[in-house]
């Protein structure tokens, strides 16, 4: 997870176990390292266990937008 992000900042996510980009090698840094970053941009994207009671209200109220 990218620190300081919107979706953090926000209260909608969080680590849940999970580390920020600047804690971990960099993708291709290792020898022999074919990974990359793949960048997530919706919060229905995300585990469920880093979305907080906030951002599941978020989401609910998205759906309910949605369906009219």
């Amino acid at each position: 997870m990218v620190r300081d992000n919107w979706a953090l900042e926000k209260g909608l996510i969080k680590l849940a176990g999970h580390q920020y980009t600047d804690q971990v090698t960099e993708p291709g840094e290792e020898v022999f390292c074919r990974c990359y970053y793949e960048y997530i941009y919706n919060l229905r994207d995300l585990p469920p266990e880093m979305i907080t009671a906030k951002g599941r209200e978020a989401l609910e109220l998205a759906r309910q937008r949605l369906a009219g």
